[in-house]
This record gives C-alpha cells, structure tokens and sequence, in this order.
C-alpha cells in the first residue's frame, strides 16, 4: 500500500471540510449549536455531538471523493479499516447577530486506519464568515 497516497487523503479530507467543499452545510450548521461533528467516510455518514445525526451534503461529497480515490489508486477499500473525521465548530468567539452572520472557527482532524498504520491530519481556521441575510430575500447565501 502506499502511505504517501493515503496520508495525502487524510490530508485533503481536512481541506474539504473546512474549506471549498463546505458551502453547501454552512446554513444548517448556522442553525446548530457549538460541538463536534464525526464524520463515517467509509459510510458517508455525520453525526453531531449535539444535535444527533445530520443530512450533509460534504459527507456525502467526502464519502464519493475518498471511494474515487481509492479505485483510481487501486486501493482495495478492504485495506482501510476506518475512515474517519472529526470537525469541531465554535460560533462564540467573535460576537455576531447569529440570524445575520455567523462565524465560525473550525478544528479538523482526519484519520485513515490500515492494518498496517494509522494516518492523520489536522487543521485549523479561525474564522470563516457565512452571510444568511441574502436567505431572508429569497436567494441562495453567500459564504
């Protein structure tokens, strides 16, 4: 197996999460409060440490990126035992009138298990701004 591909992967997942990919859950995760959301990529599954499972259009995304990835690498998904990711999010550091803007500080952690290593990444952003007036005119939010 070559670990530099899969510790690229762990790498990657990170930057999806908190960063291009994200746009399309940034008005439900406005809603929810300060937590932690695990996400299953082998399942394509997110669960909030508060709210419960989720409906998320990036682990959905991250799920059908990390299985392209394997089959056009020739990893037998077999080999990965977890796949998993873990983005906490803060709304409280920067004061903002939450049904306007919210902002939010991310801390990502990414892990990719083999019988014959575990791969690992961590990121960190602090802040990304989501404008949700645009919302109440009846147009698509911009982030």
């Amino acid at each position: 197996m070559r670990r530099k591909v899969i510790q690229h992967y762990a790498d990657v997942l990170c930057h999806m999460a908190i960063g291009w990919r994200m746009a399309e859950d940034l008005e439900t995760l406005s809603d929810l409060p300060d937590g932690s959301i695990d996400f299953n990529l082998l399942s394509g599954s997110a669960t909030h440490s508060k709210a419960g499972p989720l409906d998320l259009w990036i682990a959905r995304e991250m799920h059908a990126w990390l299985q392209h990835r394997f089959a056009a690498d020739r990893i037998s998904a077999q080999q990965i035992l977890r796949a998993e990711l873990r983005l906490i999010s803060k709304t409280d550091r920067i004061k903002t009138q939450k049904k306007s803007v919210v902002s939010f500080d991310w801390d990502c952690h990414s892990l990719i298990a083999t019988d014959q290593k575990i791969y690992e990444s961590h990121l960190l952003e602090a802040h990304r701004w989501h404008n949700r007036t645009q919302l109440q005119h009846g147009t698509k939010a911009q982030s």
